[in-house]
Order: C-alpha cells, then sequence, then structure tokens
C-alpha cells in the first residue's frame, strides 16, 4: 500500500484507536536503534524507518486536543553517530503549503514548519528545539524557563545539525539529522533519559498539532514547555567528544571623522582611515557527554547584527538584548533574573562600554553538569582601549533540582576586575519551587561587594532580594504577587541594575476563559495588577502604574490587548528625555491608554499596531507604532516598521516628536547565500544606520561573510563645526571555517 494511500485511509479511521493507546499509553518510549543504512535525502522511505513506531499528532492550536486536519507520519530513529527524525506530512491541499523563507532561524509563522523539541537532560525546564520549513531551511533556538517570561526563546544560539526536505503533490517530507555530539545528556545506568515534543505547523489553517497532547492552559507557548514533553529512553546512546577548531581571518577597510578641538573649542573634523586586519579562534571541546569547554582567543563579532535604535521616556537605563553568538550556548545557565531586567550577570557588559567596543582578549566557559548539579563557568579578559583599562570578567554558577522536576535551586558568583585596582564582586542564590498545579514561588538573594564602598560584606544597602509567587495559566482564575528590593548601592558590575533603592510590591488578579467551539474566539483573559515602589531607605512613596487589562485571541491569529494604566512619580530630582526636555522634581498623577493589535501571523502579510496615549508627567503622550512582514517570496522578504512619539507638557511650553524607521530586507538566493540588510533612522540620534550582510554558509561551521556598516549624519548643518556627512564608514570580510 503506498503512503498517499495510507493517508486518505488514515482520514477515515476513528481518531482515538486502541493500538496507538498500547503504544504511547505508558510513561516513557524506547527510541529504537539502527544498524541499517539510512539515505539522508529527505523522503523517510528506507528500510531502517520500519523499526520505529509513528507517533499520533493533537491539535494545540486554535483548539487543543483535538484530530489533526492533516495526517503526519512521524518517526525517530538513531545509531551511534545522530538523531534521525523523519517526517512524512501529508496535505490535502498541497498548493496551499507555504514556505516563505530560507533564513536561518526563521521565528515567523508565515510558512509551514516541522520540528523536534528535546529536553536532552529531562529537566523539563530548558530544551533544544529543531525546526524546518519546505525549503529546508534549519532553525534551532534554546528554550529556557520553562517557555515562561518575556524571552524563553534564544534564537541566536546554533548548532550543527542537518535536514533535507521534498516537496511534492502529496505534501512535504523532511529527514532530519542530528549529530549525537551536538546534543548534552547524562547517561544513568546504561540509559539516557530525555523529553521530547513534535509540532507541526500549518500557516494557511493557523493550525498547530503536537505530540503529547498539549492543553492549551499556558497561551501559544504552551506547546514548547519542556515540562509537557514525553519521555523517552535510548538504551545505547554513545557520546563521541567532538572537538572544534574554528578559526577565523577578517580585512577591510574602515573610515571614521574625529572632532577635533583646542581649550575647549571644537574646530573641525578630521578623517581617520585605517585598513584592518585581524585574526582569531574558537574551540569547542565535550569533555564529556554532558560536559562542554569552549575557548576564544581574539573574539571579534563583526557579522552581529546592530541594536535597534530606542527612545528612552524612562529614567532609567535601557536594558538592550545579547547577540553575540560565544555568550548565547547555555545562556540560561548564566542568566540570574532578578525580577524585571536586573541581572546578577549580563554578558554585554563585556567587551561594550557606552557604546564602544572594547576588543576581548579571549577567555573561556565551561558549561554542563556535574552529578546532580548543573555547572557555569565563565571568564573573559578585555584588552585596554584608550582610557579605559583593561578588565576581567568571572561568572560561576551552581544549581540543581529540587523536590521535583519543575523546581530548582542555585547561587551565582560575578566579578569584574580592573586593571587600574578596582573591582565589583556579586554573588546571590536564587530558586522556583513548584508548589501544586500552576503556581510556582520564586526566590532571589543578591549581594555586591566593591573596593570603592566601604560597607560590610552583608549589608543592607549594598544587597537585592526577591519573593514572587504566580500562577502559570491563562484559563481560570490566576493570581500573584510580588515582593522586591534593591539597595541603594547594589550596583553589580558584571551585572544589570535599572532602578535603584526601591522596595516593590506587585499585586495581580486574572481570569481567562476559552471561547465555545463556534466562537471564533480562542480565549479572552482580563486582569488587573501593576507595581507599587517605595523609597527603600525612607520608605516613602515613589511610584504606582496600576490598572485593568483585557487581551481576546481570535482562531484565526489575531489579537488584541487593551490596557488603562493610572500612573503615580513623586521626583526627588529633575531627569531629562532625550537630553533635551526636563521633567522637573514634583509629584505627578497621570493615566494613559494602551491598544496592542496584530493581524495573523500565518498568513503572508502581517501587521502589528500599538498605540499609547493620554496624559504624560505634566504633559501629554502619544506613541504610536505599525510594522509588518511582508513574505513576497521564499527569496525576499520585507520587514518595515514605523514609530512616532508625541510628547507635549504645554505649561512649560515644552514639546518634542521623535521618528524612528527601519527597514530589513532579505534575499536568499538559497538555504546557503544570502544578502540581509538593516537601515535605520531615528531623529533623535539625528542617524540612518546602515547595516548590510552578505553571508555565503556552504555548511554550519563554514561562513564567508561581506559586511557594510555606515552611520549618517541628517541634521548636518545645525551644528558647527557642520557635521560629515559620513561619520563612520567600514566595508569588512570575514572568514570562518570549522575543523
Amino acid at each position: 500500500m503506498s503512503w498517499p494511500d495510507t493517508y486518505k485511509i488514515a482520514l477515515v479511521i476513528p481518531f482515538v484507536i486502541i493500538c496507538p493507546l498500547l503504544v504511547f499509553a505508558q510513561s516513557q518510549i524506547s527510541i529504537p536503534y539502527t544498524n541499517l543504512i539510512i539515505q539522508f535525502d529527505g523522503m523517510p522511505d528506507d528500510e531502517a524507518w520500519q523499526l520505529a513506531e509513528p507517533f499520533p499528532l493533537y491539535t494545540y492550536y486554535p483548539e487543543d486536543t483535538r484530530p489533526p486536519s492533516e495526517y503526519s507520519d512521524i518517526r525517530i530513529l538513531y545509531n551511534d553517530n545522530y538523531l534521525y527524525i523523519g517526517a512524512r506530512l501529508y496535505d490535502s491541499d498541497p498548493s496551499g503549503i507555504q514556505s516563505t523563507s530560507f533564513q536561518r532561524n526563521f521565528e515567523d509563522l508565515s510558512s509551514d514548519k516541522f520540528g523536534i523539541i528535546l529536553d536532552t537532560f529531562n529537566s523539563q525546564e530548558s530544551a533544544m528545539a529543531f525546526f524546518t520549513n519546505p525549503g529546508g531551511a534549519r532553525s534551532d533556538f534554546h528554550i529556557t524557563n520553562d517557555a515562561e517570561g518575556g524571552s524563553p526563546f534564544n534564537y541566536d544560539w546554533n548548532t550543527f545539525w542537518d535536514v533535507v526536505t521534498v516537496q511534492n503533490e502529496d505534501g512535504w517530507f523532511v529527514e532530519m539529522r542530528i549529530p549525537l555530539s551536538s546534543l548534552r545528556f547524562q547517561e544513568r545506568e546504561g540509559q539516557v533519559t530525555m523529553g521530547v515534543t513534535l509540532m507541526r505547523w500549518i500557516a494557511r489553517k493557523n493550525e498547530s498539532n503536537v505530540f503529547p497532547a498539549i492543553p492549551n492552559n499556558w497561551g501559544f507557548n504552551g506547546q514548547y514547555k519542556p515540562s509537557q514533553t514525553q519521555t523517552i529512553i535510548f538504551d545505547r546512546l554513545v557520546y563521541t567528544r567532538p572537538l572544534h577548531i574554528t578559526p577565523y581571518i577578517l580585512g577591510g577597510f574602515t573610515q571614521e571623522h574625529l572632532l577635533q578641538s583646542s581649550n575647549g573649542e571644537e574646530l573641525s573634523y578630521l578623517r581617520d582611515d585605517q585598513m584592518k586586519y585581524d585574526a582569531g579562534v574558537d574551540v569547542k571541546y565535550g569533555m564529556s557527554s554532558n560536559l562542554t569547554l569552549d575557548l576564544t582567543v581574539n573574539t571579534d563579532f563583526a557579522q552581529v547584527e546592530a541594536d535597534d535604535q530606542q527612545v528612552n521616556l524612562t529614567r532609567f537605563a535601557l536594558f538592550l538584548p545579547e547577540k553575540r553568538q560565544f555568550f548565547q550556548e547555555r545562556s540560561d545557565l548564566f542568566d540570574v533574573n532578578m525580577g524585571g531586567s536586573n541581572r546578577l550577570f549580563y554578558s554585554r557588559r563585556i567587551g561594550l562600554r557606552e557604546g564602544q567596543q572594547i576588543r576581548i582578549l579571549g577567555g573561556a566557559r565551561l558549561t554542563g553538569s556535574v552529578g546532580s548539579w548543573d555547572v557555569g563557568l565563565l571568564n573573559m579578559q578585555t584588552a585596554r582601549e584608550g582610557s579605559i583599562p583593561s578588565e576581567n570578567f568571572g561568572a560561576f554558577r551552581l544549581r540543581r533540582n529540587v523536590l521535583n522536576p519543575n523546581s530548582f535551586v542555585g547561587s551565582m558568583f560575578s566579578s569584574r576586575i580592573s586593571a587600574d585596582g578596582t573591582n565589583n564582586y556579586s554573588f546571590g542564590v536564587d530558586g522556583t519551587l513548584h508548589l501544586f498545579g500552576d503556581d510556582y514561588l520564586s526566590f532571589q538573594y543578591g549581594q555586591v561587594v566593591d573596593s570603592e564602598l566601604e560597607y560590610p560584606v552583608f549589608a543592607w544597602d549594598t544587597s537585592r532580594m526577591r519573593i514572587d509567587w504566580q500562577t502559570r495559566r491563562i484559563i481560570g482564575w490566576g493570581y500573584g504577587f510580588g515582593i522586591s528590593r534593591n539597595g541603594v548601592l547594589f550596583i553589580p558590575g558584571a551585572g544589570f541594575a535599572g532602578r535603584l533603592n526601591y522596595t516593590r510590591f506587585g499585586p495581580e488578579l486574572n481570569y481567562g476563559w476559552r471561547g465555545s467551539e463556534t466562537s471564533r474566539f480562542q480565549n479572552h483573559q482580563v486582569a488587573v495588577g501593576g507595581n507599587i515602589f517605595l523609597v527603600d531607605n525612607s520608605g516613602d512613596l515613589e511610584s504606582i502604574n496600576m490598572g485593568p487589562e483585557w487581551t481576546v485571541n481570535w482562531k484565526s491569529g489575531s489579537r488584541l490587548s487593551v490596557e488603562l494604566t493610572y500612573n503615580y512619580e513623586n521626583l526627588v530630582q529633575t531627569f531629562w528625555i532625550t537630553g533635551e526636555v526636563p521633567i522637573p522634581a514634583d509629584q505627578y498623577r497621570f493615566v494613559d491608554l494602551e491598544l496592542n493589535f496584530n493581524t495573523p501571523e500565518g498568513g503572508l502579510y502581517s501587521a502589528e499596531a500599538e498605540v499609547v496615549a493620554g496624559q504624560f508627567f505634566d504633559g501629554y503622550r502619544f506613541t504610536a507604532s505599525i510594522s509588518s512582514r511582508l513574505s513576497f517570496s521564499r527569496h525576499f522578504n520585507l520587514q518595515p516598521l514605523y514609530e512616532i512619539n508625541r510628547i507635549e507638557f504645554p505649561d512649560r511650553n515644552h514639546a518634542f516628536t521623535t521618528h524612528i524607521g527601519r527597514v530589513r530586507a532579505e534575499y536568499f538566493l538559497n538555504n546557503q547565500f544570502s544578502i540581509r540588510s538593516f537601515i535605520q533612522y531615528s531623529n533623535a540620534s539625528e542617524l540612518i544606520l546602515s547595516n548590510i550582510r552578505l553571508r555565503f554558509n556552504p555548511r554550519e561551521g563554514n561562513d564567508f561573510y561581506i559586511l557594510f556598516n555606515e552611520n549618517l549624519n541628517t541634521n548636518r548643518l545645525a551644528y558647527s563645526p557642520v557635521r560629515p556627512v559620513s561619520q563612520y564608514r567600514a566595508i569588512l570580510m570575514k572568514y570562518n571555517y570549522t575543523f
């Protein structure tokens, strides 16, 4: 019987049959080993695939635990070198299959895709994910914090693996091949236990199919939760110690205009042209199946995309994401989140200072597990740059499960030691306890010791602590309450502290319900909550931001949220917005409304709009942004964004308007050759920033880049001396090869 015939029969056979129940009712599934030859051609039709039983899929979105609309046959095998995943993804309308990108690490939902999530340590907290689309594009990412929180997916993480796809009149077909050396796992009594989730996304139907059957109680990201994976067993998984050596060479040209001054008077700009040559090497060595050593010498990040331009309307520093590849592996292990943007360790402190890049001479990182403990050790050394001294950054992390699979406790130590004799150390403990149901209790305590502060080791002013109780579900009643405080001098030199000297109370109450089977709505959720801040060393009320919010998701994929916020600010000193407009010290009470709407992301064209309007301190604010993704084909897509901020203070006769424009344009000849451009404009910084990258990637670890970066001044004539047209320009070529 042919596979298309099987597909037709499967659509009329009842969804729940005896055989799958007998095979998958067990709590653990054994993955078969094979020594048969697998022809890696995208069609899982070799004899070896008959050794494995197919995994049944269930719908997750928009309705959960239902029969899928299309039949899938998915199987898993392994041998001494690879983990193989074969998928037959049949489609009753193959012309409707969408494949919109060849991009590595594609994130959008406009393309059909298939993937596997592997919780290789069976931690039920973090996992590796490997996805592909009908065009054979690869997307791998790391999942942290059980897919909870604001950014649980790290798409900057990459590893070595291969995929081949085939598309024909029956659907599309996948063979994935993941080297065992790319996985980290722990063997106990001759067996390796992992967690697995299999997933198929049908873009035009906005439909997600998963194995195992996962209830949609946590929103769209719930299907990615490591805690919901199916336990699988490998009886003879053999680990080989990989050694990857990746040298790079870089060459090119930079041109910069430097402002010349004398006796405090700015005279003119001098053009500084330099030829740039560099080389370095990265080494990755698998010391064991669960312990990896990374070494880097003369680390370079020339190919990293520029940060998004932003306008800061607060009095606190912006927290920017880490994009550099070296700091991505097991970054979750070092990420001790102490609430909001506060971190005991923040890798962007290394090699970046006040927007200036600092050469990283080299360093080492050791990550993995030793017995029941997760271990992370990192040490990096930066070079001296002008008046900035050479510095050493260190981080040491321990963490282990306690009580149940979703609970852990840990400790963290970080350091920043400068050649000028100053040093800063921070240490702390943290944990998350799964209490019952969907209730979790998190706690963190941190302490800073600084050479320039004459305080005892456990001083109140140099400490931070936080306790947070929350329910992790969107259906039914939910609640949360958090208490945190930050001492006036808790400033971790290798970490991030956005707000100092406060005690915060954060209550929240929410209720969510699903739409009926015939309803257009997938779910609703109403919530009320916010934050109350007191000045820590006086107890005075400093800030309040609190109000109701309503969120609705349509089954089509659209989403709308409406939030009304009451704000109170007791400013004890003036702060400046965009460096030009003051907000005087005073007490302020104001209300604003925020609306956010996005169209279905499964379409070839999608858009998101956000509006914030209302009072703003002693004035008014109107912020609006619209972004979209235009998928013209798998070869070309466009992502424009425009944001406007209009701030007015009529009583003080102050007003300003900021504009930000961003355009990402991407061209892909195939999976190996791409050109990506990122153009930004901000009238606040008075710059147009261009970041263009050509990449040829014949295989993982083998890359050739041509990079062009330029910063253009837009308001040149308003300054004396007149600014140059181009403030900075660089044309670079970089090549790295992995042995």
